[in-house]
C-alpha cells in the first residue's frame, strides 16, 4: 500500500486482512479491509476529513472514506482507526493500493486539500 501524506493528517497502514475469494465471469475476486491509522500532525483542531484510497493494479475503482459525523473530530495529535474495502480480481497485486488525503476541514473554518472527489459536501462543517 502506498500512502501520500504530506499533509496535516498522517496516514499508516495498520494491518490487510484478506477475505475468501468469489467467483465472477472475470474470474475470482478477493475482497481486501485495508485498516489505517489517522493521525492529526496539523496542531489543530480537524472537524471533518475525507480519505481517497485508489487501486495501483486491477479494477480502477476509487474509495472514499467519510467518518460518522461524531466521529469526525480529531484534536491536535490524535489517533483514528478508519477501514478502507477494496474488491481485486486473484492477478492483481494484493496492498497495490493508493491512499490519499482528500480534504480536510478545520475547527476554525479553513480547509486543506485538492477535494478532488468532490466530498466537501459530505463533510462535517
Amino acid at each position: 500500500m502506498e500512502v501520500v501524506s504530506d499533509g496535516p493528517l498522517r496516514v499508516s497502514l495498520v494491518a490487510v486482512e484478506k477475505g475468501s475469494g468469489f467467483t465472477t465471469p472475470q474470474g475470482v475476486l478477493h475482497t481486501y479491509t485495508y485498516r489505517v491509522s489517522v493521525e492529526n500532525v496539523s496542531g489543530k483542531v480537524v472537524r471533518g476529513y475525507a480519505l481517497r484510497s485508489v487501486p495501483v493494479t486491477g479494477p480502477a475503482s476509487v474509495g472514499l472514506v467519510y467518518p460518522d459525523a461524531d466521529r469526525q473530530t480529531l484534536g491536535p495529535w490524535e489517533k483514528k482507526v478508519e477501514m478502507l474495502v477494496h474488491t481485486f480480481p486473484d492477478w492483481a497485486a494484493s496492498g497495490s493500493l493508493r491512499v490519499t488525503v482528500d480534504y480536510v476541514n478545520f475547527g476554525d473554518g479553513t480547509t486543506w486539500g485538492s477535494n478532488q472527489e468532490h466530498d466537501a459536501f459530505f463533510i462535517r462543517r
